[in-house]
């Protein structure tokens, strides 16, 4: 009886092993197209609660790269504390909201 096993498993082994690797081929394919299907919804879900804002991103700066002297931002106004910084050199305040300078030189650049 245990000889016949041991033959019939013999007889079978070879089968069991050559659809062994199509079996796994087949896991990994429908592990990779799962994979892909949960970043598609991600994505869509994404762009769905941002896409506004996305849109006038890249409207801006398709705007600024085509040329336009000026690009229309669609934000709110800047606040207070962003309109105290200066660019170094304009004004003397170096860039500093406290509006001192952090060289003892001119405001140049030679």
């Amino acid at each position: 009886m245990l000889i016949r096993l041991i033959l019939m498993n013999a007889r079978l082994a070879p089968s069991l092993r050559s659809s062994a690797p199509w079996r796994r081929r087949g896991q990994n394919l429908t592990e990779y197209a799962l994979i892909t299907f949960l970043v598609a919804l991600g994505t869509i879900g994404v762009v769905g609660l941002f896409g506004d804002n996305l849109r006038q991103l890249f409207g801006t700066n398709s705007e600024s790269l085509a040329g336009a002297s000026t690009a229309q931002n669609g934000g709110s106004a800047p606040s207070a504390d962003v309109s105290k910084w200066s660019i170094k050199g304009s004004g003397g305040s170096g860039g500093n909201p406290g509006g001192s300078s952090n060289s003892g030189g001119s405001d140049t650049n030679d």
